[in-house]
């Protein structure tokens, strides 16, 4: 209103929106608003009667009013905003759009060096410059799914459209109150009000979803788990019974064999020292062996052993029995003497 009217009496004629952005490029400066204060200036009061004190310093928002009202003023009127964020519900830049002759959108956004650029931004919004009564009431001022998302209420008390969303801690009567209180008739806040709760329940409903699924995987990761482990112990179980069974089939025991050559080395030793003669105890003799004075006789010996399963002479035993502990003792001695070092 104030903007179109100064721009046709006091600035020149524009013949392309390339040359709107150059002339007030030229004649801006980026500031920030006040602390606290979210300010708008007009085109007037951006060029002749500066908030700060500077002709053309602003922010982005003054530099979209500046550059829809030179717009308007000469022609453009196929034109509008466009909104951008990090997030769905927090716009943090605004600049001006404009269909050029060619039907392509051009970008004016005063805060870049260069026409039509603009910085990347996950959320974007168009918003028409002139809407319909239909448009306007579907007008979503927020980024949430690049504008794809239909639920939203006007609200006349605060001149814009919110989401359906933001009303999930209020219960159904609170809801429809609240419609009826911003002019809406009942018919209209009972449609709503059903709407909001069916969408309402299927969010509460896929969260409860979402959260058995997430349970569910937890679980099988847990019984993953405990089945690798039940295996493992399984196959340890079946690797004992083998070597058990490995042994009953007939497998050399080695620890029994070792048993008989130790002992028969020790006959050999008791031998050489004369043990295996019968001790001179009166009670192994009898009374007539003790009245005439006679001396025990030597206790019989088996004339044969056992070693792994063969009858072998005890001479051959014991001569068998010292060959395997010289043997053995010249094994260590080889195992631990010192390697010389190759010269």
């Amino acid at each position: 209103m104030e903007g179109v009217p100064y721009a046709q009496e006091n600035l020149p004629r524009f013949t392309s929106p390339e040359q709107i952005f150059n002339w007030l490029k030229l004649r801006t400066t980026y500031k920030n608003d006040p602390k606290g204060t979210e300010l708008f200036q007009t085109l007037p009061t951006l060029l002749d009667d500066n908030y700060h004190g500077l002709t053309g310093s602003g922010d982005c928002d003054c530099f979209t009013i500046a550059a829809l009202s030179v717009l308007l003023a000469n022609g453009f009127t196929d034109c509008g905003i466009v909104l951008v964020g990090r997030k769905s519900w927090q716009p943090v830049h605004i600049y001006a759009y404009v269909v050029d002759d060619s039907g392509e959108k051009k970008y004016l956004d005063l805060t870049n060096r260069v026409y039509n650029y603009e910085r990347p931004y996950p959320y974007k919004q168009h918003i028409k410059f002139k809407l319909n009564p239909k448009e306007k009431r579907a007008m979503m001022l927020q980024l949430a799914d690049n504008g794809n998302y239909n639920g939203y209420i006007w609200m006349p008390s605060q001149g814009v459209q919110l989401r359906e969303d933001l009303f999930d801690d209020l219960s159904e009567s609170e809801f429809r109150d609240l419609l009826l209180n911003e002019g809406y008739e009942f018919s209209e806040a009972v449609e709503l009000a059903g709407r909001w709760r069916t969408r309402r329940d299927e969010k509460r409903a896929d969260r409860r979803q979402r959260k058995k699924d997430k349970m569910e995987l937890k679980k099988t990761k847990v019984d993953s788990k405990a089945d690798k482990r039940r295996a493992k112990g399984r196959a340890a179980e079946t690797k004992a019974e083998a070597k058990r069974l490995k042994g009953e089939k007939g497998g050399t025991d080695w620890g029994a064999a070792l048993t008989t050559v130790t002992d028969t080395a020790g006959n050999l030793i008791g031998k050489w020292k004369g043990t295996d003669r019968v001790p001179d105890d009166t009670q192994d003799m009898t009374v007539t062996d003790q009245v005439n004075g006679n001396k025990p006789a030597k206790r019989e010996s088996s004339e044969t052993v056992s070693i792994l399963g063969m009858e072998v002479s005890k001479p051959v035993a014991y001569i068998g029995g010292g060959l395997l502990v010289l043997g053995i003792g010249y094994g260590i001695y080889k195992a631990t003497r010192p390697k010389r070092k190759a010269a």
